[in-house]
């Protein structure tokens, strides 16, 4: 245990093993100084959860934009697939079945491009 005392001439000194006649200076009374830190910590703490909000809303929205750009790639790939099947196709009932798999597949890429731009932001 470390103690503060005022030696005779007038210096602080600290140490582990003070004079028999050495004074106790208090930096502060216990209650204040607990005070004091109770309310810097609330204070910290605050500024934590706003900073994390902030944190946590920006990685949420990253990653919704994430999976809605992957969500749009797949229906891309799909549609592609989907003419090429068409394109493709052996007789008239394949041909007319990939056609309307491929324009099904035209609105959900259309759909889910709105949802792309409309989570970054865009017109």
């Amino acid at each position: 245990m470390l103690y503060k005392y005022i030696d005779e001439e007038g210096t602080y000194v600290i140490t582990d093993n003070p004079p028999p006649e050495f004074k106790l200076v208090p930096d502060s009374p216990p209650d204040v100084t607990e005070e004091k830190r109770l309310e810097r910590d609330k204070e910290q703490e605050k500024e934590r959860e706003k900073t994390q909000t902030v944190r946590n809303a920006g990685t949420e929205k990253q990653e919704k934009i994430r999976a809605a750009r992957s969500d749009w790639e797949q229906a891309l790939t799909r549609e592609e697939n989907y003419r090429l099947n068409m394109q493709t196709a052996a007789n008239y009932t394949q041909r007319l079945y990939w056609r309307e798999m491929w324009e099904r597949q035209k609105k959900v890429v259309g759909e889910t491009k709105k949802k792309l731009d409309e989570l970054m932001g865009l017109p």
